[in-house]
């Protein structure tokens, strides 16, 4: 640190009849530069005087104090110099980015702690003004490199050395524990560690009344078969070809049920409602008038008129028959298609 020095201080040696009396500089008034003068002429040559002698005294002593020395009793040429060369001449803060030459600070040049951070002006060493690994660690104290001294912003991610971030390999290992681990290389090992729940293809019904992220609806639509190339590998064309070249058909599951099956060429086919066909029969008949039993219509079976006559039996009656469904079971005649008991759903299939 450098040394303050008082005006009273700048004493120095002289060979006799030295005064403790402040100097003056008031009689040093001619400015231009010294010369001898001419006898013929009568022009005095010029004379430094006491206040010369003392300022260039004062120069020399405020110097090697400055430098923190003391001077020595019988004066030595050398000793300025010493100060010269010390570094402790400099105030605080002086050394500037224009005094620093490019590569100037180099791990040569650095002794330990030789430059401390109060000399440097602030934000005066950038990176152009240092050798490449001109500052290494050994040349950095401990604790020197504070949040106060990092700019913001200033520790970016190319700036890390490569083997201090975590490797696809090293990911999905999961068994280092000294790099750091990317968006992405995080993403890599979830997907090692735990597949997606839900895999590619998955149909779900939803209660919701929007297609949650994730999802299509299956409504029949064409599909980009790059936008959504992970569906089209898993599901092809086996519910349409689009436009057979840029596009592939969703499974259409609008008022659709679902039925599984174990036949794998039979994925993805479409079955329409139907039931089995329900048979019966009926016509005229005929039956005695006296002592007959009279035929009774059960189910779906019923009478339909009956009618009086004279046969060649005698008196008879006849009577027909139609055939209504509904009457054996109150499941027909609701829907003109199959309709169970149902909820509605959207159908949502998993990209």
């Amino acid at each position: 640190m450098a040394t303050t020095v008082e005006l009273t201080d700048l004493v120095d040696y002289w060979q006799d009849a030295a005064t403790q009396t402040l100097p003056t500089y008031t009689e040093l008034t001619s400015s231009g530069f010294a010369q001898d003068g001419d006898p013929v002429t009568g022009q005095r040559a010029t004379l430094p005087g006491a206040p010369w002698f003392n300022l260039i005294a004062a120069m020399r002593v405020s110097l090697i104090k400055a430098a923190g020395l003391t001077p020595s009793k019988t004066p030595d040429p050398l000793q300025f110099l010493t100060a010269l060369q010390s570094m402790a001449w400099m105030q605080d803060k002086k050394i500037t980015q224009a005094m620093l030459a490019d590569a100037l600070i180099s791990a040569a040049k650095l002794a330990s702690s030789a430059v401390e951070t109060a000399k440097i002006k602030d934000a005066a060493v950038t990176a152009a003004k240092l050798a490449a690994n001109a500052v290494q660690t050994a040349k950095i104290q401990d604790a020197a490199v504070t949040n106060a001294k990092i700019a913001a912003g200033v520790l970016t991610f190319d700036r890390l050395a490569s083997a201090a971030i975590a490797t696809q390999e090293q990911a999905i290992a999961g068994t280092a524990n000294n790099v750091l681990m990317t968006p992405l290389r995080v993403a890599q090992l979830l997907s090692e560690q735990m597949p997606p729940a839900v895999p590619t293809g998955m149909i779900l019904p939803f209660l919701g009344t929007s297609v949650p992220e994730g999802f299509l609806l299956c409504n029949g639509s064409n599909v980009s078969r790059t936008t959504y190339a992970n569906l089209f590998s898993v599901i092809g064309t086996r519910c349409g070809a689009g436009d057979g070249s840029t596009t592939f058909t969703l499974p259409n599951l609008h008022r659709r049920f679902a039925e599984y099956t174990t036949t794998t060429s039979e994925v993805g086919k479409t079955v329409e409602a139907g039931l089995p066909n329900i048979t019966g029969g009926g016509g005229t008949g005929k039956m005695r008038w006296k002592g007959a039993d009279k035929f009774v219509p059960t189910g779906c079976f019923s009478e339909t008129d009956e009618k009086f006559g004279l046969g060649a039996g005698g008196d008879v009656s006849s009577y027909g028959q139609d055939f209504i469904a509904s009457r054996s079971s109150n499941a027909y005649g609701r829907s003109s298609t199959v309709q169970p008991a149902s909820i509605r759903l959207l159908p949502c299939i998993k990209l």
